[in-house]
């Protein structure tokens, strides 16, 4: 299929909701992990297979419908706030952000695609619309770390003395709802387990290395930090001949690029007393979106689940508009705006969205963090 990188908005027609497609394949003899029919590294947490049969039971089978789960699903949540707003002003600037977000590129993308990341992004909404209700937001929450594990990260949202309950239920809730998708498999639930790290593990490793001959598919609309970097590595040749291994500086900087995400998440513990939840909900996001490896263009609109916090009664100064704009910028498609590259990688050039994205995010997390005072 086409992307973006390609000067495309969206997939080829012939090619809309591969993903799922795919998905179907994985769980047609309910044992993804061990015999899978489709794509044979199976990485996603048991429970998003479940939910595949489940989407496959409801005959889910073309854009138009999942666009229409999505759209389902999605509203709900929506009128939830909508009922809390309380002037028409404020009303109609809702109307606008969830029309803005259900038709952002990396929203409209990842349905296009058919892929989960639409489903884990509306799952979230919920944690926002429903944050005092403490068993409906641990329910969305662990169904979204179950249909794609990252989205666990959205924990440090509730990572607070009065949101303590949300945030051990949905701990629980995670690993019941996994444990019990394992026990509903063929294979026995440890084999399944194991194969399931397994698989995860290999998937990691695409994403390690330095060079790569599958530059277009790994980093041509990728995220997150790790990629970034590898980007301009190869930009720059630095580290990138093919010809070496690089192991032991591959090694090394990756233990620092964590050393230095693992720093910033206890400089967030040391502050985190005196950062409200719309400041949690924009570090969540931003953290789940650059700094795991492998982040495709399709994760971009959860930096704008932070709009929707304008609207629950969170106070806002003009640093938020300031951050609502970035995003906005950040999750425009720039198909015009690529980086060339060296002798034959990525020919046609890279998208300068999956440079600018990791460090602009970078930055916006850094200022959240550090401009509160104990």
């Amino acid at each position: 299929g086409y992307d973006i990188t390609r000067f495309w908005m969206f997939f080829n027609p012939a090619e809309a909701l591969n993903d799922l497609k795919e998905l179907y394949l994985m769980v047609k003899n309910n044992d993804p992990y061990l015999k899978s029919e489709g794509y044979n590294v199976t990485t996603y947490p048991p429970f998003s297979y479940l939910f595949v049969q489940v989407l496959d039971f409801l005959n889910i089978n073309n854009l138009f419908k999942y666009w229409l789960l999505n759209l389902i699903i999605f509203a709900i949540p929506v009128i939830k706030i909508f009922k809390n707003v309380k002037t028409p002003k404020e009303k109609l600037a809702l109307i606008y952000f969830s029309l803005i977000f259900f038709f952002s590129y990396g929203f409209f993308y990842g349905i296009d695609r058919g892929n989960l990341e639409s489903l884990v992004h509306v799952f979230l909404l919920y944690i926002i619309a429903f944050r005092k209700n403490i068993f409906v937001s641990a329910i969305f929450l662990s169904m979204a770390a179950s249909l794609k594990i990252y989205a666990i990260v959205f924990l440090l949202c509730f990572f607070k003395r009065e949101y303590y309950k949300t945030f051990f239920l949905t701990l629980f809730l995670l690993f019941m709802i996994n444990l019990i998708a394992l026990n509903l498999f063929e294979s026995p639930i440890k084999d399944s387990f194991t194969q399931w790290i397994t698989h995860m593990s290999m998937w990691s490793r695409r994403f390690f290395g330095f060079y790569n001959t599958d530059i277009n598919l790994l980093y041509g609309y990728t995220l997150d930090m790790w990629s970034a970097l590898k980007i301009l590595f190869l930009k720059f040749q630095l580290f990138s001949d093919p010809k070496h291994n690089y192991v032991i500086i591959n090694y090394l900087l990756y233990g620092l690029y964590w050393m230095f995400f693992i720093s910033l998440g206890l400089l967030f513990t040391v502050f985190r007393s005196n950062l409200n939840f719309k400041e949690l909900l924009l570090i969540a996001s931003i953290f789940s979106l650059i700094t795991l490896a492998g982040t495709y263009q399709y994760r971009l609109s959860i930096l704008m689940l932070f709009m929707f916090s304008f609207f629950i009664g969170q106070k806002f100064d003009k640093a938020d508009i300031i951050n609502c704009f970035i995003i906005m910028m950040l999750c425009i498609p720039k198909p015009y705006f690529l980086i060339d590259m060296p002798n034959d990688i990525a020919p046609k050039g890279l998208d300068w969205n999956c440079v600018i994205v990791p460090f602009v995010g970078l930055i916006m997390l850094l200022n959240i963090i550090t401009k509160k005072k104990l």
